[in-house]
């Protein structure tokens, strides 16, 4: 009968049928994988990291709402009779603080972006021989701390009878924001493929008409990022308006700070301000000196790491982007875990953006000092709030104030030299998008 059978087949086809191979067993449907459990945890973590940094925010909001007595208490209130009033005294009062900081911010933003384009371009599209000499020029102007330069900005400003003066504040958050912005920017240009410029030149395009009509629509996103950070950065700059003005160029940090007087601390309206402001280190100062926290380095390395935590996801964010889903595939199907792909796999590619965000945070933590004065009086001080103390009731003492700021910009001068090479390779590959 199978002889009978077989012969039909063949008749029917053509050709002798193959005998069936036996099927593999199919596996359990339901069963999680190793990848789907690490992937749960991580995201459980990212959330419970995500409310606790949230959480001072709420608090901050929830005080808004809240008269004097019932913000100021021991045991925090959730349950009372909600009033606009603090809004309503706040939005009288910032007016002329607000506009400060909206032409400061705006104008210092306008002029980032019309000196960082250019500059970008030519570091990208035309590169020169000591390109990355250049790039690691403008990145070093961020190493030196802010406050060794303060004393020389005020003798000059003063010199020149503008203090106070929102023009003032204006060039100086250009200066400020400059060099992050030309380097954004150059990683964007890089993105445009050298083909698309080739055939616009071909066509006769000039480069305005080549700018105009080629890399804007290309670079947009890339522009309105960069817009977007120095908005950040100059909306929320402190250390510059509280030394540099007084009342008619004051900008809204130096406002926040106005709460806090010889007479008590006005705590609700504090809330307000810094909820519309979206500045709320005066509050956190407040929180951890009745936690008893206040000088204590732990304090610092907290404050520190919510600080650069979102722009270094933001940049390894980028760099993970960079790695071709094809290793990753690969790895996956070698039975590699995620432990073993991120050792074996990831990180070798995204090594140079490591170092890239690592050096990055080290800056800006090295250099921090508004966190490091409010909240630490002689224990866990830091070396920006060292060099203040070379401005003292009797004098300045200006070669002593020089010398210990070559010294304190000398760790990270050092630092950003040694991992030079790695800085450049990394922040070309992206991690600034």
């Amino acid at each position: 009968m199978s002889t009978d059978t077989s012969t039909a087949d063949t008749a029917r086809t053509g050709a002798p049928s193959e005998p069936s191979k036996p099927s593999k067993p199919a596996p359990a449907a339901n069963r999680p994988s190793r990848g789907s459990r690490s992937g749960t945890v991580l995201t459980v973590i990212t959330w419970v990291l995500a409310l606790l940094f949230f959480f001072p925010i709420f608090c901050m909001v929830l005080t808004v709402f809240k008269n004097e007595s019932e913000a100021y208490t021991e045991t925090p209130k959730l349950f009372f009779k909600p009033t606009l009033s603090q809004f309503t005294n706040v939005l009288d009062e910032a007016a002329t603080f607000a506009v400060n900081s909206l032409v400061a911010t705006t104008a210092s933003t306008v002029l980032v972006i019309l000196l960082a384009v250019p500059a970008a371009y030519a570091l990208s599209i035309r590169p020169v021989k000591k390109t990355q000499d250049v790039l690691f020029f403008f990145i070093s102007t961020k190493m030196l701390p802010v406050v060794a330069v303060i004393v020389p900005l005020y003798v000059i400003t003063g010199e020149l009878g503008a203090l106070d003066n929102i023009w003032v504040m204006i060039v100086l958050y250009t200066a400020m924001n400059l060099p992050i912005a030309v380097w954004m920017m150059r990683s964007f240009l890089q993105e445009i493929p050298t083909e698309v410029l080739e055939a616009a030149a071909m066509d006769g395009a000039g480069l305005a008409k080549m700018w105009r009509h080629v890399m804007v629509p290309m670079v947009g996103p890339g522009i309105a990022a960069t817009a977007l950070i120095c908005v950040i950065f100059a909306w929320n700059e402190f250390f510059l308006a509280v030394n540099l003005t007084a009342s008619a160029s004051s900008t809204v940090p130096v406002y926040l700070v106005g709460f806090i007087t010889s007479q008590g601390l006005y705590f609700a309206q504090l809330s307000a301000a810094a909820t519309l402001a979206s500045l709320p280190v005066v509050i956190a100062g407040w929180l951890a000196q009745k936690a008893g926290l206040l000088d204590n380095i732990w304090l610092l390395i907290i404050f520190y790491t919510a600080m650069n935590l979102p722009i270094a996801v933001w940049m390894m964010r980028s760099f993970l982007s960079e790695v071709p889903v094809e290793m990753l595939e690969a790895a996956s199907m070698d039975g590699a875990g995620l432990a073993k792909t991120l050792r074996s796999v990831i990180a070798p590619v995204v090594l140079p953006g490591i170092a890239a965000t690592a050096l990055i945070c080290f800056i800006f933590s090295w250099n921090e000092l508004l966190f490091a004065r409010v909240l630490t009086a002689t224990v866990a001080q830091t070396a920006p709030v060292f060099l203040t103390s070379f401005v003292t009731s009797q004098g300045l003492f200006l070669a002593q104030l020089c010398a210990a700021a070559f010294v304190v910009s000398l760790p990270v001068l050092v630092a950003g030299f040694a991992a030079q090479d790695k800085l450049v390779q990394g922040l070309s590959l992206g991690s600034v998008k």
